[in-house]
Parts: structure tokens; sequence; C-alpha cells
């Protein structure tokens, strides 16, 4: 009951970080990405490689006070940091806590190429672009192909 009470709480204090996409961005299934990208929203992904995350300077970046206790109850919960199902919640509530409190950060991957097909170590990916932008393999398609895709 008090977790759930923390949660609705939560919820209606104003938002202390942001994260945003420098190219287009994509939809995430059931809140997840496909590898190489990031979890932005819980409806949207963007390629790790362009992720821009800014938080609230340090000086204003504390936890959020529980109004039933009067402390914090980030300590207590800093498993949900990295929970995606949380994420927002906890940057929100918890910045201090879950380290969130850079000023911008610009996260960076891999290089972004194409997968090969491992039986004949070629890439396919060109052969294939026309399969790119085709709702039924669009997951697939970010995941093998991402470069002759241009999803980075």
């Amino acid at each position: 009951m008090i977790f759930s009470t923390a949660l609705l709480v939560f919820g209606l204090i104003a938002t202390v970080y942001s994260q945003s996409c420098s190219v287009a961005t994509s939809g995430a299934l059931n809140g997840l990405c496909p590898s190489g990208y990031t979890l932005i929203t819980p409806t949207t992904c963007c390629p790790t490689a362009s992720v821009v995350r800014s938080t609230t300077p340090s000086s204003s970046c504390i936890d959020k006070i529980n109004p039933n206790t009067g402390k914090s109850d980030c300590t207590g919960m800093k498993s949900y940091c990295t929970n995606s199902a949380y994420l927002s919640l906890m940057r929100d509530q918890c910045p201090s806590t879950c380290g969130y409190c850079s000023r911008t950060v610009t996260v960076t991957s891999t290089p972004c190429v194409d997968k090969t097909n491992p039986r004949t170590g070629v890439n396919e990916c060109p052969g294939m672009k026309a399969y790119c932008r085709q709702s039924d393999y669009l997951t697939l398609m970010k995941s093998e192909c991402p470069k002759t895709c241009g999803y980075c």
C-alpha cells in the first residue's frame, strides 16, 4: 500500500530529467527496443548513438520527498533505477540516488554496421533494403541492417 501511494505521488510531481533523440525515432514494442536502440519514452526507441540526455544541474538534483513520511524513499527503491518499467518515474523522483545528475551526456555505442549472414559471411542487407520500412520487418531490419536502412 505504501509503495502504491508513493508511486501515485511520484507520478504527480514535475519531471526533472529529459531525454531526446537527435535523429528520427521508431516505435517501441511493449516497452522494448531492438539491439543498438535505447528506450527514450515508454513508446519510443532511438539509436543509442543518437540519444541526448539532459538532467537538472547537480545543485537542483535532489531526490523527491514522500509527503507521508517526510523522507525520501529512493535508497530503498534503488533497484528500480534501471528497470525499464520504472525508468521515467525514477528519473523524476530519484535523480540523485540513481545517478542522473549530470548536465548533458551523449551516449555513444559501437559503430553502425549491418550484420552478416552467419552461414555465408555475406552482408545481405543491400538486397533487403525494400523491407526497411515495412512494419512486419521493422524490428528485424533495425537489428540486422541498421546502416543500410539508415537507422544510425
